[in-house]
C-alpha cells in the first residue's frame, strides 16, 4: 500500500462537509484565500493522492475557517 502523500486529506473532507461546502465552494473560498486551485485538486488532497504545500496548507485553513493545527491532526474531530 502506498504511503499517503499527505495527512490533511481527510481533515479537510471532514470539515468541508460539516460546514456543508462542495468541493467547488471550497476551490472558490480557496481562491480567495489566495491558492487558484482546481476541484480536482481538491478531490486529490482530501484522498491524500496530492501532497499539499506551506502556503496551500494556509490557504486550505482560511477558506475553512480554522486554524492550520486542526487540519494537521490525522484523527482530529471535525
Amino acid at each position: 500500500m502506498n504511503q499517503p502523500a499527505n495527512i490533511c486529506g481527510p481533515a479537510v473532507a471532514r470539515l468541508r462537509r460539516k460546514k456543508g461546502f462542495t468541493q467547488e465552494d471550497l476551490q472558490q473560498r480557496c481562491g480567495s484565500a489566495g491558492w487558484s486551485v482546481a476541484r480536482s485538486v481538491i478531490a486529490k488532497v482530501e484522498r491524500q493522492r496530492r501532497s499539499v504545500t506551506d502556503r496551500e496548507l494556509v490557504a486550505l485553513a482560511r477558506a475553512l475557517r480554522v486554524n492550520v493545527g486542526r487540519l494537521l491532526k490525522r484523527h482530529a474531530k471535525a
